[in-house]
């Protein structure tokens, strides 16, 4: 199983278009919000499995605040990360983690690329993709193999 997600596209649509080009065949893209629109224009041209969070920047009623997935043996648990205040920390993400019962918390909104370790669970943002909110644009590949879990970040310079 191979999944792509992305985060706080914020009008690059056409970054959007060749992540697509670039990793496709894939079984799932995750958008973690603030690009909701873009994606669902694109889910329009090319045929593709989707699933996605809303963000702050998003329209409310496309997506949940939050999903739950299981990847191989591993519980996640998405959202965008506003409604934790992720700019202030991440203990409210991982205790709304911890609730779901996620070894795994997956987030977006501060348009920085972070996996760490974080009070048992393991956090990560994608970073964006949008390159003039960050001079590192990036998002992730995920890859399912013998139910090991391999998270591979993309620098979009590699594009």
């Amino acid at each position: 199983m191979k999944v792509i997600m992305v985060s706080d596209s914020h009008g690059s649509f056409g970054v959007l278009q060749k992540i697509v080009a670039k990793e496709t065949p894939f079984d799932l893209l995750i958008h973690l919000g603030d690009g909701i629109e873009e994606i669902l224009r694109l889910k329009l041209m090319k045929d593709f499995n989707l699933d996605a969070v809303a963000g702050n920047n998003d329209p409310r009623d496309y997506f949940p605040d939050h999903l739950i997935m299981k990847f191989g043996a591993y519980r996640c648990f998405m959202t965008h990360g506003q409604l934790y205040e992720v700019d202030d920390g991440l203990d409210q993400l991982v205790a709304a983690a911890k609730r779901e019962k996620a070894a795994i918390a997956f987030y977006g909104h501060t348009h920085e690329y972070s996996d760490q370790l974080y009070k048992g669970v393991r956090v990560i943002n994608p970073g964006t993709i949008c390159s003039y909110l960050n001079k590192c644009p990036s998002y992730l590949t995920i890859a399912i193999e013998n139910r090991e879990l391999l998270i591979k970040r993309v620098d979009l310079k590699e594009l």
